[in-house]
């Protein structure tokens, strides 16, 4: 079996892993990266036309970057290229009050960034009405 494939796998039972028996608003351990942001993973289930959104703290004003990492609907199964709603806002009660949104597929480059004063935001995913079966899915929330 090719290197690459074997890393590909490696990370994507680890990503799914991660998700198991977590609510969607829970994300795995934040993490400091070298330069003194923090990165977290906020992952779950999405189902066709669901919604799901994690808060985080911003502890000092800063650039934020918020990416769909992936979307799939199995093990092993590639990552769905399909149109997903990311946004960034405020938690209002039980949902989140979406301030900036794109409309993204997955990839490894941030694609959404904001720049945030210190204070509780959240990131929302919505599906469109592309999905047509519940997919796992893992965000990427960079920040201060």
């Amino acid at each position: 079996m090719p290197a690459r494939l074997v890393a590909l796998i490696v990370m994507f039972s680890a990503a799914l892993c991660a998700a198991c028996g977590k609510d969607a608003t829970t994300p795995t351990a934040a993490s400091q990266t070298s330069d003194t942001s923090t990165r977290e993973l906020f992952q779950g289930t999405l189902s066709s036309l669901d919604s799901r959104f994690y808060s985080f703290n911003v502890t000092s004003p800063s650039p934020v970057q918020i990416t769909l990492v992936s979307l799939t609907t199995g093990t092993p199964a590639p990552t769905l290229s399909v149109p997903m709603r990311l946004g960034v806002g405020v938690p209002n009660g039980a949902d989140c009050e979406v301030i900036e949104a794109v409309i993204t597929v997955p990839g490894l480059a941030s694609q959404l960034s904001v720049a945030l004063a210190t204070g509780t935001y959240c990131a929302k995913l919505s599906d469109e009405g592309n999905l047509r079966t519940p997919a796992a899915f893992t965000v990427r929330i960079v920040h201060h």
